[in-house]
Formats: C-alpha cells, sequence, structure tokens
C-alpha cells in the first residue's frame, strides 16, 4: 500500500508547488458544487424523504450550502445539532458544520476533514463535501487523498477535475513535479487522460515532456488518445527519437525503415512516422487499389499533399521515387526533405518525366550534425507559371544511407 504523501520542507517544496496549484483551483471550483446544488429544494438531493421531520433546519442547511463558493457560510452550529437531533442520518449538517470553519480558515482542520468524511460516509455523492475535502487535503499536502477524491469527481463532475489539473499542470516546470504528480495520480487510471491532455494544451521544457512520456505505465500509453497525444508533445519540443520509439511500440505494422511504408500500403498506422495525406483545396492525395499513391493537384493553393516526420542520424542519404505522370507536366509536383525545425531545405526536386510510363527521382541531401534531430518528407503542390491541374501516380519511396548515415 502506497504511504501517506505529507509535507516536509524543504525536501517536499515540489510536492508543496502541486498541491498549492490544486487547493487554488478547487478554491474556484467550489463555485461548481454551489451552482448545482442552488437548484436543490427541500425535497430532493441525498436525504429526500426525511426533510418531513424537520424542513425547516435541513432547508435552511441546505440553502447555505448551496452559496459555497459565491458567500461565507456562517451557520449556527446549534441549528446544525438541532437537525441532527430530527434527522440523525442526515449528511448536510457535518458539511454545513465544517464548511463553516473552513470560511473562517479555508485549509480546514482535521476535526473539519472529520466531519467531511463523515459527510460522505452518509452521502457518498455529496459533491459539496467532497469538493471541501478535496480542497483540504490539496492544503495540507495530502496529495495521494486529493486525487483519491478526484478521481471519484471524474465521474461527477469532469468540469472540476478540468479546472484542477489545468492548475496543477500549470506548476508542472521540473521533472521532479512530473514524478510527484504521476505518483499521486498513479492509483486512478480515469485521471491520466485529463492530466495528460492538460500538460499537452502547455509549453513544457523538453525534459519535462521527456519525463512525461518516461514516466506514464506502458499500459497507460497504449490508449491511443494518450499515445497521439505524448507524440505530438514529443515533436513540438523536438524529442523526436523518444516520440518514434512510442509510435512505434504502438504500430501493429511491426518494424519501420528509414521511411515508414515506402510503398504507401499502411493505412493504419497514424501520422507523423507514417504518411499524412491531405485531400483539401491544394488537391488530393490517396492510396490506390492498384498500390502506390494517386495525387492530383489542383495548382491553386500551394501546399503539402503527402508528407511524414523522419528521425535521421546526420549522415548522407539518397531519396529514389518511382512514378507516373497520368496528366500534365508534373513540374508543379515536388519532392521535398526538410529540417522539421528550421524548415531548413535539404532536398527538393520536381516529379518530371523523361519518357512515357514509369520514370524514377533520386535526389542525394546529407542530414547535418546540428539542428536536424527531425525531417519530414513531403510531396507537394508549388506555384508555377503554367498553371494546370497534375495528376500522378506515386508507386513508391524509398530511403537509403548513401555513407555515413544509419
Amino acid at each position: 500500500m502506497r504511504k501517506g504523501l505529507t509535507i516536509s520542507l524543504p525536501k517536499d517544496l515540489p510536492r508543496l508547488g502541486l498541491a498549492i496549484g490544486m487547493f487554488a483551483a478547487i478554491s474556484i471550483a467550489v463555485l461548481i458544487a454551489g451552482s448545482a446544488r442552488v437548484t436543490q429544494t427541500p425535497t430532493t438531493g441525498g436525504n429526500a424523504g426525511l426533510e418531513a421531520i424537520a424542513p425547516g433546519a435541513l432547508g435552511r442547511i441546505r440553502f447555505e450550502l448551496a452559496q459555497v463558493g459565491s458567500k461565507q457560510v456562517e451557520l449556527d452550529p446549534a441549528l446544525a445539532h438541532r437537525t441532527l437531533s430530527g434527522l440523525p442520518l442526515a449528511s448536510d449538517p457535518f458539511t454545513a458544520l465544517a464548511a463553516t470553519d473552513m470560511a473562517r480558515n479555508p485549509k480546514g482542520s482535521a476535526r473539519d476533514a472529520a466531519l467531511l468524511k463523515e459527510a460522505i460516509r452518509r452521502d457518498p455523492r455529496s459533491r459539496t463535501a467532497r469538493i471541501l475535502l478535496l480542497r483540504h487535503m490539496a492544503a495540507t499536502g495530502d496529495l495521494e487523498g486529493a486525487f483519491d477524491q478526484l478521481a471519484v469527481f471524474s465521474r461527477l463532475s469532469p468540469g472540476l477535475v478540468a479546472r484542477v489539473m489545468e492548475a496543477i499542470t500549470g506548476r508542472i516546470d521540473t521533472p521532479e513535479k512530473v514524478d510527484e504528480a504521476l505518483a499521486a495520480i498513479d492509483p486512478h487510471r480515469s485521471l491520466y487522460g485529463p492530466f495528460v491532455e492538460r500538460m499537452a494544451s502547455k509549453r513544457k521544457p523538453p525534459e519535462v515532456v521527456r519525463r512525461l512520456a518516461e514516466g506514464l505505465p506502458t499500459g497507460i500509453k497504449a490508449d491511443s488518445d494518450i499515445r497521439t497525444t505524448i507524440i505530438k508533445q514529443l515533436v513540438q519540443v523536438g524529442e523526436y527519437a523518444t516520440a518514434r520509439n512510442i509510435w512505434q511500440k504502438g504500430n501493429a505494422a511491426g518494424a519501420s525503415g528509414l521511411i515508414h511504408s515506402p510503398d504507401f500500403s499502411d493505412a493504419k498506422a497514424p501520422p507523423p512516422f507514417n504518411w499524412e495525406l491531405a485531400v483539401n483545396s491544394t488537391g488530393a492525395a490517396e492510396r490506390d487499389r492498384s498500390g502506390g499513391l494517386s495525387v492530383v493537384y489542383y495548382d491553386r493553393n500551394p501546399g503539402a499533399l503527402a508528407e511524414q516526420l523522419l528521425t535521421l542520424t546526420p549522415g548522407a542519404y539518397r531519396a529514389v521515387a518511382d512514378f507516373e505522370v497520368l496528366a500534365g507536366t508534373a513540374d508543379n509536383v515536388h519532392l521535398k526533405i526538410a529540417c522539421n525545425d528550421s524548415a531548413a531545405t535539404l532536398a527538393e526536386a520536381a516529379f518530371v518525366a523523361r519518357k512515357p510510363g514509369v520514370n524514377r527521382l533520386a535526389v542525394n541531401f546529407i542530414v547535418p550534425l546540428s539542428s536536424c534531430a527531425g525531417q519530414r518528407i513531403s510531396i507537394l503542390g508549388t506555384a508555377s507559371e503554367e498553371r494546370g491541374e497534375t495528376q500522378l501516380q506515386i508507386r513508391r519511396i524509398d530511403l537509403v544511407a548513401a555513407g555515413g548515415g544509419q
């Protein structure tokens, strides 16, 4: 069993930072519980049917709890005790007593935590009690307990989870904080998705993104949505090799060479390390039933028709494409290899037919030692003096190391 996560400065500063983020988010998110409960009447909620015994007292308590987050709750403790004397199974009086204390001391006390836990025991769906307990746990550094409560909200209130994750991920700026967050999330599989999604929505240092990718459990990375999100974030920070490794593990087609699916036959593996095909105002690139790629360029809006991200090591390479022009001249459709980060062109040549039938286009290029850890190979339409639609079929594109590359 995982030990409780408690704060002892300065060792636990990363955890404290996350706790502060969670506490701030929950302080705002209490409004969600208030707006949800304010619509309840004294004859609805977790204790429906009991109101007939003491409708006045319980109704007043519920009305005040509905205001949590929008105003300071100040209830006479005697009112809660009177309610319990008539309704011994009620949960709201316990929440009200804790809410009154936490209006003066937002972090809450051990007594408040005990009151809220009792309220939840009596009514497990009490959102206000859970939010206040979640806020107390975050403020006191009990991240494991806070995430336990947050996991419940992944079912009761996904919006609250999104708010809290937004605040937490905003404070994660070191690998150590990634470790702290993952350790707290670990028992709750349902929280990985919102956490990774919010992490990906922010620009993080490469070492943070790399630690997140390495720290996520293998079973979590097997989720296609999470895997795609992580790969995209790794590519954004230039961690191409790690991104390709994760992509490869999720690729049912098996190992790839220097270029994946040179004959364009793999329609299952996702980009960016498989071909991304465009069908838009630029033109259309579609896999042909007889093999290869059918390309149509309208010659109106220049742009990529098919592209793939590569992770070639520094050295010399040769790209070879077998193609056939079906209509037009094809001098406005190019094969291009460029560095992904700097966009520096390594090689570019037009698909110009020298004879009827199948032709071969070959270009040599060198991947430099720096600033080019990832490359992009593209089939793109370009601007031309003599405008005209071009159609061609590209049978395959191969890459080979010409010396010094791997």
